[in-house]
């Protein structure tokens, strides 16, 4: 018994002294700087000190120091706000000026935008925030930054008093740049070969640049592979003033996005390594000259007109995503002096022309919006672009976002989009997945003259779908075009398995439940989402999936 007490009073005794040993402060300190590289934020690392006195002297030499404003706060006053931005300011200012001699930053992030969904316009502290500050912060970066540098600043106002002034930075260490600039005024500096040895990802994004001041020629010399020789992934949003984009890159860019930029007029990119090229939102390209061999995806609603369309590699395009099209094209017509857009999708349907190798394809179908009175003879009026779109024989994957609005006299309601869905999918014979997005038809279209329902016997003709699996749709209402739609691709597809059918819950009451009437066609429609309110008053199901093999009929 003796024997047991002092057994236990010795492990005790063991554990006690176990415990008063500090083991983490006994490593050395590249190890205890790599564990404060893991902290989320600047201030977490400043805490630090506070645990005993090996780790005072750490803060200061730490490999990673990140500013951030955090999550956009669900209840916050405008005093608080600026207080947070002020301290914020303050305390990268401070970090910045005591590191300016010390050791090299590894990481450095400075965000003053919150970390939600719509972030790009969330921003703290715009008032607080002067030139100064800005031009410390990447000079800084330029300088002692070896590693990831991440500057985002809030949105301004265009009318805002203030006006933020900077210059890009150049810089031999930094792999990895992201400049969020609240549409700060940057100047462009005439940059040397090697200007960015070092980068590999570059983002820039909310910038203006000096309007006629050279800087788009500038911004694509330093862009190149002679400045920067390593450059894998790049991507520009939001730049105004960009009217000429000419990249020249290495073999080693792998990823080109550009988004938002309301200037662009011509766009040359060569790029023999590219695999990714995203152009989207750039509405004013009118010429564009695209040199990618290897490129094997492309994103874009707008790349160029055909006429003035160069694109070396397009034959390598294994997939499509974004491509707007129109489903009706508006004919010249002197009684409304309307001009003839046949620009507005020439070039998608050129790109489906010449990408052969298509196995994935993302389309967006733009139905008309009337803007005139109603012609009698709409179809000498419009032409369906549907019939310019080629057989597109290797594609398996189908996406369509289809937006239905109907507007202006004449109209009301959306228009019917089963007519033109259908003539899309029976380009593609050998597509095994489709998935249909559908926007702004909750209203049948009542006009009888429309074009939006011709042929009129379009869903008398059957489809070649002999390989379809799989079918999604999205945002389904119980109109007729829309019926008649899933009743085409269940009689169409002999080996389809499974189509999935979401309503669209902005058409449904409070409670209400759809009687979900549907022809079985050799299965059965089962639900398969349910939705409860808020205060459990109704549950009911707002999406059902088509099984085959399972007991039904028509």
């Amino acid at each position: 018994m003796e024997s047991t007490n002092a057994h236990e009073t010795t492990a005790t005794t063991t554990a006690a002294a176990g415990a008063d040993v500090d083991l983490i402060s006994d490593l050395n300190d590249d190890l205890l700087l790599r564990i404060l590289a893991f902290l989320p934020a600047a201030n977490d690392v400043a805490r630090t000190t506070v645990l005993s006195s090996r780790w005072r002297h750490l803060w200061s030499a730490a490999t990673a120091l990140r500013f951030n404003v955090g999550r956009n706060p669900k209840v916050r006053t405008s005093a608080a706000v600026e207080s947070d931005a002020r301290r914020l300011i303050a305390a990268a200012d401070a970090a910045v000026t005591q590191r300016a001699g010390g050791p090299d930053v590894e990481d450095l992030e400075i965000s003053f935008i919150y970390a939600s969904d719509d972030s790009r316009y969330l921003g703290s502290g715009a008032a607080n925030m002067a030139s100064a500050h800005v031009a410390a912060w990447l000079r800084f970066a330029s300088r002692r930054v070896t590693g990831r540098f991440k500057l985002a600043l809030p949105w301004r106002r265009p009318l805002a008093d203030k006006v933020l002034l900077g210059e890009l930075p150049s810089s031999v260490r930094v792999k990895e740049m992201s400049l969020t600039l609240g549409k700060a005024i940057v100047s462009v500096p005439v940059a040397g070969a090697g200007a960015f040895p070092a980068l590999t990802d570059l983002v820039l994004s909310d910038a203006q640049l000096h309007a006629g001041a050279g800087d788009d020629l500038r911004l694509g010399h330093l862009l190149s592979s002679l400045c920067c020789p390593r450059l894998r992934r790049l991507q520009i949003t939001c730049v105004d003033g960009l009217a000429a984009l000419h990249l020249d890159m290495a073999g080693t860019l792998e990823e080109l996005r550009l988004g938002s930029l309301y200037n662009l007029v011509s766009l040359e990119v060569h790029a023999p390594g590219l695999r990714v090229l995203g152009v989207e939102a750039c509405l004013k390209i009118v010429a564009a000259r695209i040199s990618a061999p290897r490129l094997e995806v492309l994103a874009t609603n707008h790349i160029g007109r055909k006429e003035r369309l160069v694109f070396d590699g397009v034959d390598s395009v294994r997939r499509i995503e974004g491509l707007e099209l129109s489903s009706h094209r508006r004919r010249k017509h002197e009684e409304f002096n309307e001009e003839d857009d046949e620009v507005e999708s020439s070039a998608a349907v050129w790109l489906l022309q010449h990408c052969t190798g298509l196995n994935w394809l993302g389309v967006e179908v733009k139905m008309p919006c009337w803007r005139v009175k109603m012609h009698e003879d709409l179809e000498e009026m419009y032409k369906d672009k549907m019939t310019d779109v080629p057989q597109l024989h290797s594609i398996r994957t189908v996406k369509i976002e289809v937006t239905a609005f109907g507007s202006g006299r004449g109209r009301r309601g959306g228009h019917n989009i089963g007519a033109t869905v259908a003539k899309l999918i029976a380009k593609c014979h050998k597509i095994e997945f489709l998935s249909i997005d559908i926007w702004g038809a909750k209203k049948e279209c009542s006009d009888l003259s429309c074009i939006c329902d011709r042929p009129k016997d379009w869903d008398k003709q059957k489809l070649s779908l002999e390989h379809l699996k799989f079918v999604k749709i999205r945002n389904f209402v119980f109109r007729y075009s829309q019926i008649r739609l899933v009743q085409l691709l269940l009689v169409s597809a002999p080996v389809l398995e499974r189509m999935v059918v979401k309503l669209d819950l902005y058409c449904l009451e409070d409670g209400e439940e759809v009687d979900f009437d549907l022809p079985c066609y050799g299965g059965r429609w089962v639900p398969y989402v349910w939705e409860c309110s808020e205060l459990g008053l109704f549950v009911r199901p707002i999406g059902y999936e088509w099984i085959r093999g399972s007991q039904g009929g028509e």
